[in-house]
């Protein structure tokens, strides 16, 4: 889906909102999964990283490195917890 137009309008941005990154190397020893999406779109070029937002993330992340590779690759990545104290409050 990504990449269906990157010929004529390039890499696109993205504004994800889930539990979980979907930017695994391989999921089940399987390099194409629900969970590693995103990670290819970013490999292939079809997605410009420093217009990816991922937000809501409280899932598969069992330590500090799990969340590594996407921050390398200049991603906006937040927590569950840490979006909800951006929320505008009444």
């Amino acid at each position: 889906m990504f990449c269906a137009n990157q010929d004529k309008i390039g890499p696109v941005g993205l504004i994800h909102i889930d539990a979980h990154c979907d930017v695994n190397e391989h999921m089940n020893n399987c390099a194409i999964a629900h969970g590693t999406v995103f990670r290819r779109a970013l490999e292939d070029g079809c997605l410009d990283a420093k217009r990816v937002v991922q937000i809501g993330l409280r899932g598969s992340g069992h330590s500090v490195e799990d969340y590594a590779w996407p921050m390398s690759q200049v991603l906006f990545v937040t927590s569950l917890f840490c979006f909800a104290s951006y929320s505008v409050t009444r």
